[in-house]
């Protein structure tokens, strides 16, 4: 059949503005229908069969595509989970981990809000029950749940680290319940690696409150492939700063954990590192915060100021390389076009950006790029991320 002359889109493509709006939608129908088959039709078998029926093919859509990019096919998603077409798997993902970082950010809980966030995890955990492929949402969600559980033991208290905890429980539990024990025990490993972590921190920072006047943590992932994070080469460190923290935590490891015949394997893609940045022609500082092997890479830049500095000299400076085979620099690509081509976080300006033959690749990272300090950033606040 056709429309106007136009074949209507296949039923496994449906729009969305956003994809918070999408899961809303799907969240207000599940429950709209749940509430007329049961009040309705008293839950009679074959209307469940087919609203269950229905709900299945709504959640297992091969893409959902926003308004936008059905506008402008060539627009790219900023959020680093989401791509042009989405599947209800990946927004799903997106809308769970929104809810736990904004669940974070909240100061002040009562008896209500707790109830509130609980219905909500409920509604979502119902909508996953609906989708074919449960190990393919499982390995979606392990993704973000890792990059939430290595940035929410940054507070050397524990506060914040332990309430991300608790709302990380709830929603393990209710899959559990769905899919058993075996289903979520990788994910239940790495919240255990991070309550251990918060513990041996607390110890970690009253032996060295004299001494340590940065704040330092270090997380000890123990879950093994559970984290599913790539081995690193062992970097050249900043000195006097993230090699004397990095050594003095070794010992100290070593020394009151009883692991001396366990050898610590570092993870820098992994983790934050707060940088201070202060500019000559500005006179405001910024606060950046970064991941470990952009902060290396940045470091550089202070032992050559007002200087460009070669892509071969930076991988020479910092040995950041792939460890599989060490001519495979895609790693320090991936790390310079995220401080050099993200539009509104442009730290370092990149030169050339055209080819010999004529091509622009402002966007892309090659090897005989030059890169120097961007002297010329502004945000709005002083704290950036």
């Amino acid at each position: 059949q056709t429309v106007g002359g136009k074949k209507p889109p296949p039923p496994s493509s449906f729009i969305a503005t956003f994809d918070t709006d999408f899961i809303n939608h799907c969240l207000a129908y599940t429950t709209r229908s749940s509430h007329l088959i049961e009040n309705c039709f008293q839950s009679e078998v074959n209307m469940l069969k087919y609203f269950n029926d229905a709900t299945k093919l709504l959640m297992n859509s091969e893409s959902i595509r926003s308004v936008e990019t059905m506008e402008n096919p060539n627009k790219t998603i900023e959020n680093p989970y989401l791509k042009n077409d989405s599947t209800p798997c990946d927004m799903l993902v997106v809308v769970l981990n929104d809810m736990l970082k904004k669940r974070k950010g909240e100061k002040d809980y009562t008896a209500a809000s707790e109830l509130e966030f609980e219905k909500q995890i409920s509604d979502c955990i119902n909508l996953f029950n609906y989708f074919y492929s449960k190990d393919l949402f499982i390995e979606k969600y392990r993704d973000a749940f890792s990059k939430r559980l290595l940035v929410s033991t940054k507070s050397t208290s524990g506060a914040s680290g332990s309430v991300a905890i608790f709302e990380e429980k709830i929603i393990l539990s209710k899959i559990k319940i769905l899919q058993g024990v075996e289903f979520t025990s990788p994910l239940e490993r790495m919240l255990g690696d991070i309550e251990i972590t918060e513990d041996s921190n607390k110890k970690y920072h009253k032996d060295t409150e004299n001494s340590l006047k940065d704040q330092f943590n270090c997380t000890v992932l123990t879950g093994g492939a559970a984290w599913k994070l790539v081995k690193q080469p062992e970097c050249i460190l900043p000195k006097n700063t993230m090699d004397e923290w990095k050594n003095r935590y070794i010992a100290w490891y070593k020394n009151h954990t009883g692991n001396t015949g366990k050898k610590l394997t570092w993870i820098y893609s992994a983790g934050e590192v707060s940088v201070l940045a202060k500019y000559a022609t500005n006179n405001r500082p910024y606060e950046y915060l970064l991941n470990p092997l952009q902060a290396i890479v940045l470091h550089v830049f202070n032992d050559h100021p007002n200087e460009c500095i070669s892509f071969n000299m930076l991988i020479e400076a910092t040995n950041i390389k792939n460890v599989e085979n060490k001519q495979n620099v895609e790693m320090m690509k991936r790390v310079l076009h995220s401080l050099a081509c993200q539009p509104k976080f442009k730290l370092l300006k990149k030169t050339p950006c055209v080819t010999g033959n004529g091509i622009d690749h402002k966007n892309k990272v090659l090897e005989d790029d030059n890169f120097e300090v961007n002297t010329a950033v502004s945000f709005k606040l002083n704290k950036v991320s």
